[in-house]
């Protein structure tokens, strides 16, 4: 018996499927869900073929969301090696006042007023942190000018504009790289998505710029609004008032350390 064999160009098949016989429409109008179907001479080899495309689509999707993370925790990682030497050497600070100054804990009174003005300096630190995180991802796309790196996600900024920006920068970043492994960076494709990119990259730095702006007005509000408590700290002796600002200073470098702490463990 004589078996005959025909060879065919792979990216022409994938071409002639993908074009003529594989069929892919919204569900519904306006849906996130999608019907694939397929037309083959031979239902099995048609059963094949789209169970693969669909456990192909499922494992790049889990690639891109892993390359998202794996970036955020580089950003974190990052801030976090800084925050540390920092972090080591105000508490080192505040160790040596204390030593210098034979002085261990603040007096009542001030500790009273410290207590009182507990739910402002804790929004304040927050407005802190915020801010924090805000400067640094500004810095960090200002940095890659020319370039383009994935954004920093899940660091519990809350404006949703930011994070639709984000969402659809981190997309189109990848389907560039995806590109680029078989097109050059002038292939239309690509040059249109870089386009789209450098719109974006600017639009979110825009949007950090206010988000900074109403963070500014939201931590001035909380310093007024503890003010009262800060006149009475005024008459604190001028030794403990020196170890007040120190150990303020290291509360809000913890409270950032064990922020980014926390965020790095809910990415990974």
């Amino acid at each position: 018996m004589s078996v005959y064999f025909r060879f065919v160009n792979l990216k022409k098949l994938a071409y002639a499927y993908s074009t003529g016989k594989l069929i892919v429409m919204p569900t519904v109008k306006a849906a996130n869900t999608i019907s694939i179907s397929l037309l083959d001479a031979v239902p099995q080899r048609g059963i094949a073929i789209l169970s693969r495309l669909i456990a192909k689509y499922n494992n790049q999707n889990v690639e891109n969301k892993n390359l998202m993370a794996l970036n955020t925790i580089k950003f974190i990682d990052g801030k976090l090696k800084y925050l540390s030497k920092d972090l080591s050497q105000v508490e080192q600070d505040v160790e040596n006042y204390k030593r210098n100054n034979m002085v261990t804990e603040l007096c009542a009174d001030a500790q009273m007023s410290l207590q009182n003005s507990g739910s402002y300096n804790q929004q304040l630190a927050g407005a802190n942190v915020q801010l924090s995180l805000v400067q640094s991802i500004i810095s960090y796309l200002s940095e890659s000018e020319g370039s383009f790196e994935m954004v920093p996600t899940t660091l519990g900024l809350r404006d949703p504009i930011l994070i639709g920006l984000t969402e659809k920068y981190n997309t189109l970043q990848i389907e560039r790289q995806r590109l680029l492994r078989t097109n050059s960076a002038s292939n239309p494709l690509v040059t249109n998505i870089t386009e789209q990119l450098t719109g974006l990259k600017s639009n979110i730095l825009e949007n950090l710029k206010v988000i900074r702006k109403g963070l500014q007005l939201e931590k001035n509000s909380y310093n007024r609004q503890s003010g009262q408590f800060q006149a009475r700290l005024k008459s604190v002796p001028g030794i403990e008032r020196g170890l007040l600002e120190k150990s303020r200073e290291q509360g809000v470098k913890t409270g950032l350390y064990q922020y980014l702490l926390q965020k790095r463990e809910e990415t990974e």
